[in-house]
Parts: C-alpha cells; structure tokens; sequence
C-alpha cells in the first residue's frame, strides 16, 4: 500500500485502512514527504495509457506499447543516439513492419529517454490518441509529474 496523503480526511482513510492489516505476518510501514519521482510517474502513465489504447483499440496493451514505442520513441532515440541510429540502420531499418514491432520487446527504448524526451513522447501518445477519438485518462498527480518538462 502506498498513497500520497494531503488532507485529514485522506489520513483517516489511510489509518482505518492499515487497522484492517492482517498482522498474522509482520508489517513494515514507511512514512517520508512526498517528492515526485518523475521517471516513474511517466513509466506508469505510459503503462496505464497502453493499456487503456489496448483496450480501445482492441489490440492489446503489448501491441500498443510496441507501436508506440516505434512510432513515437525510435525516431527521438534515432536523432539523437549516434549508437542507436547506427545499430537501428544495421539491424531494424529495412526490416518488415512486423518485425521492427517486435524487436519493442527486446531494444531498449523509453529507458534510454531523458525526461524531457519521454515527456515528449507521452505528449505525442496523448495527441494521437484525442486526435483518433480515444481520449486517455489523467489521473492529475501522475500526469502533472510525468509532464512537467525542467530538469
């Protein structure tokens, strides 16, 4: 169990919940300010995002983080990474759409993201998705974190 807790209201929630705990096993709790992990928060946004476009689409949530990852995220790495766009030239480029998909699975992509690139291409997920009708959710802490470009 993990929250963010801001008010006396979600506090109460948040002891009633740990009093429901089954102590049969021992439990460590950790109580720290908040400070918002950007990377992280844009990992889950990024994932619940496929997997909502996967259940829109009807694709899946593994065929839209593949398609996107390609789309959006190979062109970044491909401008930007002299390693990449050489590896991606030797290996993927003329090789057939199918393929470079599933190739998502196993080339590093988002984890070779700044944040700024990955707010970017969360921004591109995002367009894309309002402008083909499939509106995603913003949960507003997460994507207020995941977006917000300084650093």
């Amino acid at each position: 169990m993990s929250r963010i807790i801001r008010t006396q209201a979600e506090l109460n929630r948040a002891i009633s919940d740990l009093a429901k705990l089954d102590l049969k096993k021992p439990k460590v709790i950790t109580v720290k300010d908040f400070s918002p992990d950007r990377k992280e928060s844009q990992n889950k946004l990024a994932f619940l995002w496929f997997n909502e476009l996967g259940k829109l689409t009807g694709h899946g949530n593994v065929y839209e983080r593949r398609r996107l990852k390609l789309c959006f995220g190979v062109p970044v790495l491909r401008n930007r990474v002299d390693e990449f766009e050489r590896f991606w030239m030797a290996t993927l480029d003329d090789r057939p759409y199918d393929i470079q998909l599933e190739a998502m699975d196993i080339v590093p992509v988002t984890r070779l993201f700044t944040t700024k690139e990955f707010a970017g291409f969360l921004t591109e997920i995002d367009m894309e998705s309002a402008d083909n009708g499939c509106p995603l959710p913003h949960p507003e802490d997460l994507y207020l974190t995941a977006l917000m470009r300084d650093a």
